[in-house]
């Protein structure tokens, strides 16, 4: 929820949602989990395998409301897949 006149939201860290990871022209259908305020926020693949990041580039998380859609530009041809450097795989 918008908590001040400059759109500052109050937001959950703590429990589990849906993500998507974008790395090296890969598009990841993932999951977070935070099981507290000190533990790490963990990343998982649809088979709930652990993502491991490198430690050579940065990563950005962008979080917004699970309510909203989120569009990629162009669109998935089949939102169930995961697309591999414009191709589509399972």
């Amino acid at each position: 929820k918008v908590i001040d006149d400059k759109g500052r939201q109050d937001i959950t860290f703590i429990g589990q949602g849906r993500a998507f990871i974008l790395s090296s022209g890969f598009i990841i259908r993932a999951f977070w989990r935070k099981s507290g305020p000190r533990e790490f926020t963990e990343f998982f693949d649809g088979r709930g395998n652990p993502v491991v990041f490198s430690n050579k580039h940065s990563v950005w998380v962008q979080v917004i409301d699970p309510k909203l859609p989120v569009y990629f530009d162009p669109p998935l041809k089949n939102p169930n897949l995961v697309a591999v450097k414009g191709k589509s795989s399972h």
